[in-house]
């Protein structure tokens, strides 16, 4: 399984399901079987409308825990189907109820997601270099220079909704009052999430020259582009993110810049360690710690959102070494550094063993 076909598996959910021997369910596009109160039980009709007593096929369904108070109830009629069952909950929102190995899949694509953008960082960075050539202080370049920021520090892209309600800074919420610079030398310092300060230092000529003129503009925030009437407008994580769209053509976010990273720190400590004498709980623990420190996170943040979990668990399984040994000969590739390569590879051959373990369940 490469990353062209688990990009074609993100977006399509037909194809997805059919690769785990699931029949694509819809409400929509399939008639199915309804619930009916009962008395104080449930009973159930089928497609033709006819009350089922089949008691096996009812247990089935029973089996679903489809909630009480759900209204317009929809049952597929068949067991392999992806959605099993949809309803309207109390306040109105449609709800499903999916198939355990639907779910498992999904679950396995959004951790895997890293591979795409693994995949995508070299062309990404190959239009912020065009891009921090342009001349002026238009959408491009200033957009490129925050994300070269991002890809070389990992700071959070931060959003206006967050900082209203948390009073949490990123990168899109900084004002001129969060930057120092001096030269090419930029120094940023800010109250991120949970009101922990964040200080951030980092050297480039253009960039520091991007954020120098910046603060040159007035507004609210510190970065801004002028369109062609001379108007200014603030970035937004969306502009950020339709940005990277435009670029790769995937579903990538500004997010995965974080998530690489702290994966990438997680997975280099890992390498150090790999023959040891300490045990693999501390190992484990450090590798944690060494992500947390490149993101200005906890332990347990990094852990839940930031360190891919299949990393971890080959490392605790004692086959992280046997997979490493796969991949430490593979050539850089363009636009990575040589243990970004190796992490892609190594990512690649988590997800393709662990997508043929669901296959074979399927």
């Amino acid at each position: 399984m490469n990353t062209k076909e688990l990009s074609a598996l993100y977006g399509d959910a037909q194809r997805c399901a059919q690769t785990i021997g699931l029949c694509y369910s819809s409400d929509a596009q399939m008639q199915g079987l309804t619930r009916h109160r009962h008395g104080k039980e449930w009973s159930f009709k089928d497609v033709g409308g006819r009350t089922i007593t089949d008691q096996q096929i009812k247990e089935q369904i029973l089996k679903l825990a489809i909630p009480p108070a759900w209204q317009n109830v929809w049952i597929c009629p068949g067991l392999d189907g992806h959605i099993l069952a949809t309803g309207t909950d109390e306040k109105g929102r449609k709800q499903y109820i999916y198939h355990p190995q639907w779910r498992t899949m999904r679950d396995l694509i959004k951790f895997y997601r890293m591979m795409l953008f693994g995949t995508s960082l070299p062309r990404i960075r190959k239009s912020i270099n065009t891009h921090l050539q342009r001349d002026g202080h238009d959408f491009y370049r200033v957009i490129a220079a925050m994300l070269w920021i991002m890809d070389s520090t990992y700071i959070r892209v931060g959003n206006e909704t967050y900082f209203q309600q948390n009073d949490s800074v990123g990168l899109t919420t900084l004002t001129d009052y969060n930057i120092i610079t001096d030269g090419s030398m930029v120094a940023i310092g800010f109250n991120g999430k949970s009101g922990v300060e964040q200080h951030i230092t980092f050297e480039n000529p253009t960039v520091a020259k991007i954020v120098a003129e910046s603060k040159d503009i007035t507004g609210d925030r510190l970065f801004q582009y002028l369109d062609a009437n001379g108007q200014r407008h603030a970035v937004t994580s969306t502009d950020i993110n339709k940005y990277l769209h435009e670029i790769t053509g995937v579903a990538v976010s500004a997010k995965d810049f974080r998530t690489w990273g702290g994966t990438l720190a997680a997975f280099t400590h890992l390498i150090a360690n790999q023959y040891t004498d300490k045990k693999t709980n501390k190992v484990m623990i450090e590798a944690v710690d060494a992500a947390a420190g490149v993101l200005g996170n906890t332990r347990s943040v990094a852990k839940s959102s930031y360190v891919h979990p299949h990393i971890l668990e080959a490392y605790a399984a004692e086959n992280f070494s046997s997979l490493y040994d796969q991949v430490k000969t593979v050539r850089k590739k363009q636009g990575l550094d040589k243990r970004e390569t190796e992490l892609l590879h190594f990512l690649e051959l988590l997800f393709t063993s662990e997508f043929d373990l669901l296959k074979k369940g399927s």
